[in-house]
């Protein structure tokens, strides 16, 4: 059931709960100015209510994709194919592929799409296409966060790690920078998909690191918030 629900319906209850109890009760106590700070999908979800909502203060917005979902997802499976040793070849012969089916998928062409999943998944392609045709995954692989950050107009700071394997850096600073403006991006060396200082940025890394939250993101955006 909660893969039925989709990046544009969490915009709307998350617009919605500020506008309601944000705007409404925290006003009531006294407070004016309301900052969205969002985190991967919540960056995505922060940048769409921010570029039609102008009663929002600033955005900060963190590991931020600029490319679509279908892009990432891409260059996700590229990082996990060199970590496996496949070679470049075959690597580029499976994401042409794999191209096609998420072309298929955001067309809602399901049939089509399994058809080209099982020329690299095998039978498995059957139990992967459950979850890649749910509305979440559709929207997801076609939606361009980029598109939104165009039409932000209050204060705005994004942080993308070098180290994000998640989001890439190399594919989304030009578009960052473009949507936002260089002044507004930081670019951390380092720094993985969830913040913490690392060696590799993999996945695998993650639980063996103990840092939750890198000390320079935080000092940024603290700096940030006191020149607003």
């Amino acid at each position: 059931m909660a893969l039925r629900i989709t990046s544009f319906h969490l915009t709307a209850k998350a617009h919605g709960l500020s506008r309601r109890l944000i705007c409404n009760e925290l006003k009531r106590l006294g407070y004016e100015d309301i900052i969205l700070l969002g985190h991967s999908e919540g960056a995505i979800i922060a940048s769409i209510i921010a570029s039609s909502d102008s009663s929002i203060y600033a955005t900060i917005l963190l590991s931020p994709p600029a490319i679509s979902g279908k892009e990432i997802l891409i260059d996700q499976n590229r990082t996990a194919y060199q970590n496996l040793g496949v070679d470049n070849n075959t690597i580029e012969s499976i994401l042409s592929i794999l191209s096609i089916a998420y072309d298929y998928l955001i067309n809602q062409d399901s049939d089509s799409a399994l058809k080209y999943l099982e020329m690299i998944l095998g039978p498995s392609a059957k139990s992967t296409i459950k979850a890649l045709e749910t509305p979440w995954y559709r929207t997801f692989l076609a939606l361009n966060p980029a598109e939104y950050m165009n039409k932000i107009h209050c204060p705005t700071l994004a942080i993308l790690g070098i180290n994000d394997k998640q989001v890439s850096y190399k594919l989304n600073k030009e578009p960052l920078e473009d949507a936002l403006g260089k002044e507004n991006v930081l670019f951390l060396e380092g720094i993985n998909h969830i913040l913490q200082y690392s060696n590799s940025g993999n996945t695998d890394e993650y639980s063996l690191i103990e840092e939750t939250v890198n000390e320079n993101i935080l000092n940024s955006i603290k700096e940030f918030l006191c020149t607003i």
